[in-house]
C-alpha cells in the first residue's frame, strides 16, 4: 500500500462509500491509490477500521464485492436525490431504475422505472449523464454518434414512467466530439451545466450557461459555452462536490476498460485551462468504470458498465499521515 498521488484530502472528502452492482455478503479488499505498487491487504468489508494501515502513508480505498440490484442493461451511471439512488442504462430502451441503499450497503430495488421514450420510441437509448440540483432542473445526456443534452421534468418522468409529457427541451452538443455527460457545477456563486467528451486524446470539460442551453439547439450557438479546460482521455462522467468545490472525473485508462478516478480543483482548472489534480486512484479492478455519486451520508456509489455486478461499495480511508 502507498500514498495517494496529489494533495491530502479534506475531512469531507476522506469519507465516502462506494457501490458497484452485485450481491452481499461482501468480500472486500483494500486497494492502493494510483501509482503505487505492491499487494493490497485483505479487508472483510468496506470499513476503514478493518483494513491494515501500518504500511499506508496516505489515503487508501477499501472496496467491497459488487452487487446486481436490478437489470438496466449495460449500466451507464447514476444520480442520487431525495434519499434514492437512480441507476440508468441502455437496456432494450434507455431506462432509469430507482434503488434504496440501506445502512448495510445493500441496494434494494423499489420497482419504480422510467423509460426514456416518447410514444414508445427510444429517445435516449444510451444515457450518459443524469444530473439535478435543487430547483435548477434535471438534465440527461445521450452519447451516440453525437452528443445530446435533454432537459426533463423529473417529477413528471417519475410519475408517468416515460418522457411522453416530461421532455422539456433538447440540444445537440456539437462542441463535444464524443458524447455528452452533463453535471451541475458551481463556479463562484454561479451554477453551470458541465459536460465532457469521451475522446482518445485530450478530453475537454466544458461549462455551459444553463439558460442558454434551454434556448439553443446546438452547444456551438452563441452564449452557450462559458469556459472549458483539458482533461485526460476517456472521461465517462463527472461528479461535483459543492461543499469542497471539487470535480471528480471518472475515466478509463483505455477505451471501454478500467478505472481511473481523479479529483480536481474546479476553479484552478478553469483558470489554468487544464485539470489541476488533487488526488487520483487507479485500482486493478475489472470492468469499465462509468460513474460515481455521493450518498450524502459519508457513503457513495461507483458503477461499471457490466450488465451484472456493476454496483460497488467501498470507502476512502485516510492513511496515518493524512491531514
Amino acid at each position: 500500500m502507498g500514498r495517494a498521488r496529489g494533495q491530502g484530502l479534506s475531512a469531507h472528502c476522506r469519507c465516502w462509500l462506494v457501490v458497484l452492482h452485485a450481491a452481499l455478503p461482501w468480500a472486500a479488499s483494500c486497494q492502493s491509490p494510483l501509482g503505487q505498487d505492491g499487494p493490497a491487504p485483505a479487508c472483510p468489508s468496506a470499513d476503514c477500521s478493518t483494513c491494515p494501515e501500518s504500511d499506508t502513508s496516505g489515503p487508501f480505498v477499501a472496496l467491497a464485492a459488487a452487487q446486481t440490484p436490478v437489470d438496466v442493461g449495460a449500466a451507464q451511471g447514476l444520480d442520487v436525490r431525495d434519499g434514492m439512488t437512480y441507476l440508468y442504462g441502455d437496456a432494450k430502451v434507455g431506462i432509469i431504475a430507482e434503488l434504496r441503499i440501506d445502512a448495510s450497503g445493500l441496494a434494494i430495488d423499489t420497482g419504480r422505472r422510467a423509460r426514456l421514450t416518447v410514444s414508445d420510441t427510444d429517445i435516449i437509448g444510451h444515457p450518459t449523464g443524469l444530473t439535478s440540483e435543487g430547483q435548477l432542473g434535471t438534465f440527461i445526456g445521450k452519447s451516440a454518434d453525437e452528443g445530446w443534452i435533454y432537459e426533463v421534468d423529473w417529477q413528471e418522468l417519475l410519475a408517468t414512467g416515460s418522457l411522453d409529457t416530461a421532455l422539456l427541451h433538447e440540444m445537440r452538443d456539437d462542441l463535444s466530439p464524443a458524447g455528452s455527460r452533463p453535471e451541475w457545477v458551481r463556479s463562484g456563486a454561479t451554477w453551470f451545466l458541465a459536460t465532457a467528451d469521451y475522446s482518445a486524446g485530450h478530453s475537454h470539460v466544458r461549462l455551459y450557461d444553463p439558460q442558454a442551453v434551454r434556448l439553443s439547439t446546438r452547444s456551438s450557438d452563441p452564449g452557450v459555452l462559458v469556459a472549458s479546460f483539458e482533461a485526460g482521455p476517456f472521461v465517462q462522467s463527472l461528479y461535483f462536490d459543492p461543499l469542497e468545490g471539487t470535480l471528480m472525473l471518472i475515466r478509463n485508462p483505455e477505451r471501454g476498460h478500467g478505472w481511473i478516478v481523479e479529483l480536481v480543483d474546479l476553479e484552478a482548472s478553469i483558470a489554468a485551462g487544464a485539470s489541476q489534480l488533487l488526488w487520483s486512484y487507479n485500482p486493478d479492478e475489472p470492468g469499465e468504470l462509468e460513474g460515481f455519486h455521493s450518498l450524502g451520508d459519508g457513503r457513495g456509489v461507483f458503477v461499471t458498465s457490466s450488465a451484472t455486478k456493476n454496483l460497488r461499495l467501498g470507502r476512502l480511508c485516510p492513511g496515518p499521515t493524512s491531514p
